[in-house]
């Protein structure tokens, strides 16, 4: 149920403000692919998934062109990426922290 309401806050978000993204942060690299598969399935949405196994230039510069709705990381890969500055957070207009209490 909480991933659903998630979901549906992100969707409604994104009509709301539809030049920003969804961003979704999960703590291990199977969540990832798990919950961005859900996104997708739930919302409809553009979700790219991104962490360190496949952090690629091609992925940043399609998540910066906006070709994205949602983005989904690991917390880790998000951290490298802003401390580098290969990604801003003013890209998003909401922000979901999925098992915050790892």
């Amino acid at each position: 149920g909480k991933t659903l309401l998630a979901a549906l806050l992100i969707k409604k978000m994104k009509m709301l403000n539809p030049e920003h993204m969804g961003l979704f942060v999960v703590d291990r690299i199977p969540l990832v692919f798990q919950q961005a598969d859900y996104l997708q399935y739930e919302t409809g949405l553009r979700v790219c998934r991104v962490c360190g196994e496949n952090k690629k230039i091609k992925t940043l510069r399609k998540l910066n062109e906006g070709k994205y709705d949602v983005l989904v990381v690991t917390a880790g890969c998000l951290v490298s990426m802003l401390e580098r500055e290969q990604l801003d957070l003013r890209l998003f207009c909401t922000i979901v922290v999925d098992e915050c209490h790892h």
